[in-house]
């Protein structure tokens, strides 16, 4: 069963770091690769991976904790579609989901005639 954690890197506290992704599925898989997320240190906890529970939390970072449960369920929906597993592919899903591909508009002839 694959594991997919949160977590940050640094130990300075005074600015935004970057969220680092890690993926390990036994001993074949260990991959971690550093997201476009960032967030104050002493608002995180390595632990849960997510922000610390406190009060109340910003909208600001319960968006953010939305944005990587779900990024946490395509990587699993994707895990199911393919057996290649390395950091080209983890970054691949990530920038897709971070920077989706714009949708292609259908064109009809008629639409095409009226430009």
């Amino acid at each position: 069963m694959a594991t997919i954690k949160y977590f940050i890197r640094s130990g300075a506290k005074k600015k935004l770091l970057p969220v680092y992704l890690r993926l390990y599925e036994g001993r074949s898989v260990d991959i971690w690769v550093k997201t476009p997320v960032l967030v104050n240190p002493t608002d995180w906890s390595n632990k849960t991976g997510n922000f610390k529970q406190r009060q109340e939390l910003t909208e600001e970072e319960i968006k953010t904790g939305n944005n990587l449960d779900e990024l946490r369920k395509v990587i699993i929906s994707e895990m199911g579609k393919t057996y290649q597993r390395d950091r080209n592919w983890l970054q691949s899903i990530l920038n897709n989901f971070y920077n989706p591909a714009p949708k292609a508009k259908d064109d009809t002839l008629t639409e095409y005639l009226q430009t």
